[in-house]
């Protein structure tokens, strides 16, 4: 069990919220009764347009306010949205599509396998060019059925493609996706307030019938400490990637809420430039991780809820390497390291120099992440006794993003990426070189990597694919590119101040199952 760390004067404060009796008031009852759902969002709300923003924290409105072709089931199994029915060609490695009639985008113009055709191809030449080298071509055969072709057998390509929002073909509309965006979801655009909030009203004719909720209304709050007060308060109703400690005194008061609780399929690491002359040798790179005591991080900082990474397949995909350990906590070893690499401590000042100059860096941090801080600061502690010295430096997130993606403007940076076990193609298309360049990842870019990646790309039998990225994923270790931290325990919270008829759950497919939520006591 998790311990908070908090004193009992805390628990006894809140005491009157867990009890129900803060709820006496007019404007609470209120509260109770409106039939909108509030969710607060921990990231800023960037462009509304799902082909043009995948990052921001507009993603987790994408489900509510487009459709998909299919969504998976809390098992795991595809269940029809647009799509009604679906068949698996073999011998022409093409799967086809029969689309409903009665899908209708929100300014009434129905759904077609146009507007399917550009929405995939678009999203896939924008948002993952690591998958659409797999589609040898999409053909529409009706308004409401297409085939999609593959240039190889990929028996689980449709998993790959169900999260692609389905929006309108612009040949078709000219509707623009930022100003009033236009889907076919279970709710609508109605308004938005800068980067505070947006908000979605019940759309009267979604195909699924129209929800029982009147609205959602989706609030930017980067103050997770904010956001759980909130949550108690029943200001809002769902409360994404709570602190642990917030988690164990929350979790006291489970008749109030419902709680789902996973490992987050996202893993943080310290990013290194490798260009930088500091970071170009890898047993450097390797001396650093020597030298960080990750086990601590998880336990002091995250209180426990995370697990220690070990590379870019993530601790729980079929493209992890089953050989790999995390790379241990051995100071002696990164030292000798350090030595080899010409690296001397100065007794001056106790710092390591090499040619006169310390070894000294910065480090970029989200701003207003209080983990993320305080993971930073970690590091800092552990590599100062090491001998380095490192500067912290917060920046807001579209900021910082831009200093390491596709770009080496950066020395080292705090950031998570994508372990999809659906999809390896992801691990190429942030650590593979791609024409001539670097990697998305801070321009990382290694022969031999690029090479496997690009024989991983022409291999047809499922079997030797899978070694190939598992033999990815123990050579970009190796190289260390990144100090691989951990993978969090994600924490998230949903007010019982609406009914459920399913598991509650706040990734991208739980997202989608809110359309179902109906007021509990209207």
């Amino acid at each position: 069990m998790l311990k908070s760390p908090w004193p009992v004067l805390v628990l006894l404060l809140l005491c009157p919220i867990a009890c129900g009796k803060a709820d006496s008031s007019a404007k609470d009852a209120g509260n109770r009764n409106e039939n909108v759902l509030k969710i607060d969002i921990p990231a800023p709300f960037g462009s509304l347009d799902p082909c043009s923003d995948s990052t921001s924290g507009s993603t987790s409105i994408f489900p509510l306010l487009y459709s998909f072709l299919f969504v998976p089931d809390d098992e795991g199994r595809l269940e029809p949205d647009l799509a009604l029915r679906w068949d698996h060609d073999a011998e022409s490695s093409s799967w086809s599509i029969q689309l409903r009639n009665d899908a209708f985008f929100h300014d009434g113009r129905p759904v077609t396998s146009r507007d399917v055709e550009y929405s995939l191809l678009r999203f896939f030449k924008n948002e993952r060019p690591c998958v659409f080298p797999l589609i040898d071509g999409i053909t529409r055969s009706s308004e409401t059925s297409l085939s999609i072709r593959l240039k190889e057998g990929e028996a689980g390509f449709l998993m790959k493609i169900w999260d692609i929002p389905i929006v309108q073909d612009p040949g078709e509309a000219s509707s623009c996706a930022d100003n009033r965006p236009v889907g076919s979801g279970p709710f609508m655009y109605d308004y938005r307030k800068g980067e505070r909030e947006v908000a979605l009203a019940a759309y009267e004719r979604y195909h699924g019938g129209r929800p029982s909720l009147d609205g959602v209304l989706f609030t930017y709050e980067p103050d997770r400490e904010k956001s759980w007060a909130r949550l108690l308060s029943g200001k809002t109703d769902i409360g994404g990637r709570l602190y642990p400690k917030d988690w164990e005194i929350i979790n006291r008061i489970r008749d109030r809420f419902y709680f789902a609780a996973s490992v987050h399929p996202y893993y943080t690491l310290l990013l290194y430039n490798t260009a930088d002359p500091l970071f170009a040798d890898p047993n450097v790179r390797l001396a650093l991780a020597l030298a960080v005591d990750r086990q601590a991080i998880v336990d002091r900082v995250l209180l426990g809820a995370g697990v220690v990474a070990i590379g870019p397949a993530g601790v729980n995909t079929p493209y992890h390497n089953p050989d790999l350990q995390p790379v241990p906590y051995d100071p002696e070893r990164g030292m000798e390291l350090l030595r080899q690499a010409g690296w001397a401590v100065h007794p001056d000042d106790d710092l390591l120099y090499r040619e006169g100059r310390p070894f000294e860096f910065t480090i970029l941090v989200f701003k207003g992440n209080a983990i993320d801080r305080r993971v930073a600061e970690s590091i800092q502690l552990f590599l100062g006794e090491f001998g380095i010295r490192t500067h912290l430096q917060a920046l807001p997130q579209d900021e910082l993003m831009q200093r390491y993606g596709y770009h080496n403007d950066f020395q080292a940076v705090l950031t998570e990426f994508w372990a999809d076990p659906r999809m390896p193609e992801i691990m190429q298309q942030l650590w593979a070189g791609m024409n001539g360049q670097g990697a998305a990842a801070g321009l990382f870019n290694d022969p031999r990597v690029n090479g496997l990646f690009d024989e991983a790309v022409q291999v047809c039998d499922l079997a030797r694919k899978k070694e190939l990225y598992q033999e990815i994923d123990a050579l970009i270790t190796s190289l260390q590119p990144g100090m691989f931290l951990f993978q969090k325990t994600r924490f998230d919270v949903m007010s019982r101040r609406f009914h459920l008829p399913q598991r509650f759950s706040f990734d991208y497919a739980g997202t989608y199952r809110l359309r179902h939520a109906s007021l509990a006591n209207p």
